[in-house]
């Protein structure tokens, strides 16, 4: 057309203004494929929803069987009964190659507890025990640890009661089973409380006084005043004691590697939680 510059094509002037084109749908189809047999297509839109779970069955538990030096691979299993039994001879796990593990060694158990569910590690009267992981507690008279490969039992000395009795730890920790078989149990023979090792004969026992305010158990002379010393699984630092008030004494891993061990009878499983039964390591992760 005249005036038009060149590669341009001039609208006739109609008087009325542009229609801008209409912002794409909001809805969740796209109404451009809608015949019939056709599926709705879904537009990327911004959705508050969470994914699908069930909201009336009992939770999952997570169980990892963990490879030898590792805390966080290995064999998975879930858990979906009330109940789970782990053994050398029978139950729904069973280790034969593991001889420090009873025929049936430890059950998890799913209770109720208030509006949910909540997962127990319960020992079945085991020979060697079962231990969790912590990251510290209040000793009581009769508790027995795992301090890298070996165990001690905490004697709270002549002026302390002479067993412990079937209540919680003030910090909710339940008191620890003391029926490891061996020879002869420690006795004691010093007003100071211990930690004295234990051995399947009774022989050649030792003692960790609590002779000063702080206890540094390791197996670096330079970081530590009790000295753990042949044990390859032991820390340079491994554990701390301290007084906890009322003549009392508590113990915190010191961030070692392989991690300080209660022996329990029962103990809810909260988190991400480890136990050890025999030589076996587990780690249990609730499912979300």
């Amino acid at each position: 057309m005249p005036g038009a510059p060149s590669g341009q094509v001039q609208q006739p002037a109609t008087g009325r203004q542009a229609v801008p084109a209409a912002p794409p749908a909001r809805a969740g189809i796209n109404k451009k494929n809608t015949g019939a047999g056709a599926e709705p297509n879904p537009i990327a839109v911004a959705d508050a929803a969470v994914p699908f779970r069930p909201v009336n069955s009992p939770p999952v538990l997570n169980l990892c069987l963990l490879d030898a030096g590792s805390r966080e691979e290995g064999e998975w299993f879930r858990l979906r009964d009330r109940r789970f039994v782990i053994g050398r001879a029978e139950g729904d796990l069973v280790l034969p190659h593991d001889n420090g593990l009873s025929g049936r060694h430890a059950e998890l158990v799913r209770r109720t507890h208030n509006d949910g569910y909540r997962f127990f590690l319960v020992d079945l009267q085991s020979t060697n025990g079962s231990f969790v992981r912590v990251a510290k507690l209040l000793l009581r008279p009769g508790q027995e640890l795992l301090i890298g490969g070996r165990r001690y039992l905490f004697d709270g000395g002549k002026d302390s009661e002479s067993s412990p009795k079937p209540t919680d730890d003030d910090d909710g920790t339940p008191n620890a089973t003391i029926s490891w078989q061996s020879k002869t149990s420690p006795a004691t023979n010093s007003a100071l409380p211990a930690l004295v090792e234990l051995t399947a004969d009774g022989t050649n026992v030792r003692r960790i006084p609590f002779d000063s305010a702080e206890i540094r158990i390791g197996c670096d002379p330079s970081q530590c005043n009790a000295i753990i010393s042949g044990d390859p699984f032991v820390s340079s630092l491994h554990a701390i004691v301290t007084p906890g008030g009322q003549n009392r004494w508590q113990i915190r891993n010191a961030n070692a590697l392989n991690g300080l061990w209660l022996r329990v009878s029962e103990m809810p499983l909260d988190g991400n939680a480890e136990f050890q039964l025999g030589e076996q390591r587990f780690l249990v992760r609730p499912q979300r």
